[in-house]
């Protein structure tokens, strides 16, 4: 496994020596067998520890990480991605793996939708159908577009 540093490379996690804090939210990481010490946002470096992992379980069939989108009119909707496995993280959280990566790429968990039609949120929450997810989903994302919620 992989981390983004600032300069916009990607070092492996095996080869880390040493980190140490340089600021407010960055990190300078020491290498073994190599003078490089790159600089990594906290965030990115606690996102690649999250996801540093050697086991994997296949998924169900039909198991999917789901997520809400707007068009250029304002009109919500919603994708999904076939999981085809689960990892273990560093973190001690259980990770979707898509074909696009761990936790489908992205930096939060996403909310995943299980082969009974339940859905699961990073933020703790269980909704019995996807079509109740999409309604919360919309809601928070409108609430946090006015500011209203972080």
């Amino acid at each position: 496994m992989f981390f983004h540093a600032e300069d916009g490379r990607d070092y492996r996690i095996d080869n880390v020596r040493s980190v140490s804090r340089i600021g407010d939210q960055l990190l300078r990481v020491s290498l073994s067998g190599s003078d490089d010490e790159p600089v990594v946002a906290e965030r990115a470096w606690d996102r690649a520890l999250a996801t540093h992992t050697k086991w994997f379980h296949p998924a169900q069939s039909g198991t999917y990480v789901v997520w809400l989108w707007y068009d250029e009119n304002g009109v919500a909707g919603y994708n999904k991605a076939d999981v085809i496995g689960w990892t273990l993280g560093a973190d001690g959280f259980v990770h979707a793996v898509t074909v696009n990566g761990i936790d489908h790429g992205e930096e939060e968990i996403p909310p995943i939708l299980h082969p009974n039609g339940r859905v699961d949120d990073s933020f703790d929450n269980f909704y019995d159908t996807v079509e109740e997810w999409f309604a919360a989903a919309k809601e928070r994302a409108d609430r946090k577009a006015s500011g209203e919620i972080v």
